[in-house]
């Protein structure tokens, strides 16, 4: 947008008196011309300021009105005939302005005082111009980052950083939960010797005893859930006569044992996690018999 203005003196006549907005005096016509197309050539005027060479306290611009397209100025207002009035009109074309964006970075670490930013703006009639920066704000909070010299535009910085520059704070629970690792094996419960007495001849399936491990690592994982099998120890030579249920440890014959054939039996129980890397505990039991009604099986925690 280009401007320019143009002061106007005006004499009226004697006998001039009150006027209204609905019966105002054409007092004169301004005319300028722009040589650009479009709306960069079409001129709109505006009033900006009027003076009273006898009052200067009269709020004389009041008094006149201007046709923004026409140029066109009227007085609507009471004067008397021996005062003069100075109107200063401005003329405007269609554009954007002189105003213009730049843009530009700056690193969070530059120094104190180091220059961001320097002003193009010139005067064709080479008066000195005087420079400022209106506040530049964030969420309604000025930034006070820069500071503008008045006399050459130079753009400067204050101390900051970009982490601390129109700082917010924002907070969060962070919860960290553990994960288990299969750091433990089973462990059979009981330090003592286990003893359990079957009598031979008996029908297969018919229990033996219980034996009951535990791990020590995270509940209801896998690196604690506990799985049961018996192996025969030398010098046993049986074979499928005794089984344990893989889940609770419950051992139970297979089939009918014979006291003449074999009196003790000898068994290593293993009791392993269910871990990708498992890991085992075991018991050894033995099985004697102090007389000759039946069979004893004794068994021992390793």
């Amino acid at each position: 947008m280009f401007r320019c203005f143009l002061l106007l003196h005006i004499n009226l006549p004697s006998g001039a008196g009150g006027y209204t907005p609905s019966n105002g005096v054409t007092v004169a016509t301004v005319q300028a011309t722009d040589a650009d197309t479009g709306i960069f050539g079409q001129v709109s005027y505006s009033i900006t300021a009027v003076s009273n060479s006898k009052n200067a306290n009269d709020n004389a611009i009041s008094k006149f009105r201007i046709s923004g397209s026409l140029g066109v100025v009227e007085c609507i207002g009471s004067v008397s005939g021996d005062e003069q009035y100075t109107i200063t009109v401005r003329a405007a074309d269609g554009g954007t302005g002189l105003d213009q964006r730049f843009a530009t970075t700056v690193s969070e670490g530059i120094p104190t005082g180091s220059s961001v930013f320097a002003s193009p703006a010139s005067d064709p009639e080479r008066d000195t111009l005087q420079y400022s920066m209106q506040d530049i704000t964030n969420n309604n909070i000025v930034i006070s980052d820069f500071v503008m010299n008045t006399s050459t535009g130079l753009l400067t910085t204050r101390n900051f950083a970009r982490e601390t520059s129109t700082s917010r704070s924002a907070t969060a629970t962070l919860s960290i939960s553990i994960t288990d690792i299969n750091d433990n094996n089973p462990q059979f419960l009981n330090n003592q010797l286990f003893t359990f007495s079957v009598q031979e001849g008996q029908n297969s399936q018919v229990a033996v005893g219980t034996v009951t491990a535990v791990d020590n690592d995270a509940p209801g994982t896998p690196n604690s859930a506990i799985s049961y099998s018996i192996q025969p120890l030398p010098p046993n030579t049986f074979q499928n006569q005794f089984s344990i249920n893989s889940n609770t440890g419950a051992i139970t014959t297979v089939q009918p044992l014979d006291y003449e054939t074999q009196r003790v039996h000898y068994f290593l129980v293993l009791a392993r996690d269910n871990a990708v890397d498992s890991r085992t505990g075991t018991a050894t039991g033995n099985r004697q018999c102090p007389g000759c009604t039946g069979q004893r099986t004794h068994l021992h925690r390793d």
